[in-house]
């Protein structure tokens, strides 16, 4: 009789167990993965243009999580490309102001790392707006 004893605590220790397991499993969240943010300018590359033309390209986003700025730099070599203009693109949301407007050193918002062959612009928000997902951040010209 005193061997039944510890196999009947044994078995209903093990059903308890096995019980807890179930009803603490529900409230375990499960985990997924998230695709990388990742930035590229397209188009990747160009044909090869005549001095004097001007060329475009944009910066462009791809899974970006819930962003309430923006700061891009674009640094070129200013004695093959001098930048001429940056607009914003479909991935800022209204509700954005812009902070930084410069080309090549020159316009509002221009910082330290601004200068000769470079285009800056940049975003905040002073409310819950914020861009998220893919989209182009902005597109600028250049002449050769």
């Amino acid at each position: 009789m005193s061997l039944r004893v510890p196999r009947i605590l044994s078995l209903a220790l093990l059903v308890a167990i096995a019980f807890s397991i179930v009803a603490i499993s529900p409230a375990i969240p499960k985990a997924h993965a998230a695709a990388p943010a990742s930035l590229s300018i397209k188009p990747s590359s160009q044909p090869l243009a005549t001095a004097g033309s001007t060329v475009t390209f944009q910066v462009n986003v791809t899974n970006v999580p819930p962003v309430s700025g923006i700061n891009i730099y674009v640094f070129t070599n200013s004695s093959i490309l001098n930048p001429t203009a940056i607009t914003v693109g479909t991935f800022v949301p209204g509700g954005l102001f812009e902070t930084s407007h410069c080309i090549d050193n020159v316009g509002t918002g221009c910082d330290v790392h601004d200068g000769p062959g470079v285009v800056h612009e940049s975003f905040a928000s002073l409310s819950a707006s914020s861009g998220s997902g893919n989209g182009t951040l902005s597109r600028s010209a250049l002449v050769l």
